[in-house]
């Protein structure tokens, strides 16, 4: 799995597409400046088995 060195305020773009597995975790950012995942192109579906979201 690969490292992004994400860090608050960082956006993910997605590429449009179905999707039978996506993974996005550790992703850690702050109420001033959350991690943001977009979508891009057209539209799509990925297969939600387990989400959860936490604030702090």
């Amino acid at each position: 799995m690969a490292t992004l060195g994400l860090q608050p305020g960082d956006t993910i773009v997605v590429p449009g597409g179905d999707y039978a597995y996506l993974h996005l975790g550790n992703i850690t950012g702050t109420a001033a400046a959350p991690v943001v995942v977009i979508n891009q192109g057209r539209s799509g579906s990925a297969s939600i088995t387990n989400y959860r979201a936490a604030t702090q």
